[in-house]
């Protein structure tokens, strides 16, 4: 007879279900709350970046957070159709992009490496189709934080955000790397435990100001922005001589003795 399981096996979860699940999650009231100090940061950035097509991927980014951005041709990425008519929309999974290489002057990738399963795909596809001297913006969970520890020591993986992939920044600058970007700069923000209440949050707002100032790294939520470099190589023309005209030498013969 089949004996019972003794461990429950986890139900396996695709992308889309952990998308659709963070995208619920982000309209509750500590969502709203991470979203928010996310476009205070977004701010700050995004107006600095040039060029003429913004690509934006993820979850939850209403299209007011892109007015910030000076490119004029901004577009959404997204393997679903989304309610939205503000900006384009192009429906495609990112690890397959149908957009030609080096097109795009911003690539913001909000939370899209926490639900992906093939970061190092993702990263390669946007770095393909980022620009020489573009920027690729990365807003992502950071697991160096109370909400990472809280991750590991609970059991609640089945719901987001627990469900998603942290990406430590620090990895994902070393990824960023090999693929010819430098990382320009990180910064985290929400350095509070996820379970507090909102009377326990306005308490703890002096101490995240000094977290702020002394654990600059370890926020709930980090971004980080990269820039792809630019190839200082120059092709050298070779310099062709004009061909010296050909010279017959004329070649002594030896004299023949004559008979005496």
């Amino acid at each position: 007879m089949a004996l019972p399981r003794l461990f429950k096996q986890r139900d396996k979860k695709t992308p889309i279900d952990v998308k659709i699940q963070l995208d619920e999650w982000f309209g509750t009231r500590m969502g709203e709350r991470v979203l928010n100090e996310e476009r205070v940061l977004l701010d700050q950035v995004l107006p600095s970046l040039f060029g003429y097509h913004l690509l934006q991927a993820g979850v939850a980014v209403p299209h007011e957070w892109l007015n910030s951005s000076t490119v004029s041709h901004k577009f959404r990425v997204s393997p679903v159709k989304q309610e939205c008519s503000e900006i384009s929309q192009v429906r495609a999974n990112l690890d397959a992009l149908p957009i030609e290489t080096d097109s795009v002057d911003v690539a913001l990738l909000h939370h899209s490496l926490d639900f992906e399963l093939d970061v190092h795909q993702i990263l390669r596809e946007t770095a393909r189709v980022v620009m020489p001297g573009g920027t690729m913006v990365v807003v992502g969970f950071n697991p160096w934080s109370l909400w990472g520890v809280w991750r590991f020591l609970t059991l609640k993986f089945r719901r987001s955000p627990w469900s998603s992939r942290f990406v430590s920044p620090f990895k994902l600058s070393d990824w960023l790397n090999l693929l010819d970007f430098e990382v320009e700069g990180s910064e985290t923000t929400l350095y509070f435990p996820p379970f507090m209440s909102e009377s326990l949050l306005q308490r703890f707002s002096g101490v995240e100001q000094l977290a702020n100032m002394w654990l600059r790294h370890f926020g709930a939520v980090y971004i980080l922005v990269a820039k792809k470099r630019v190839s200082c190589v120059t092709p050298i023309r070779p310099r062709w001589r004009p061909k010296r005209p050909f010279v017959t030498v004329p070649v002594a013969q030896p004299q023949r003795k004559g008979k005496h």
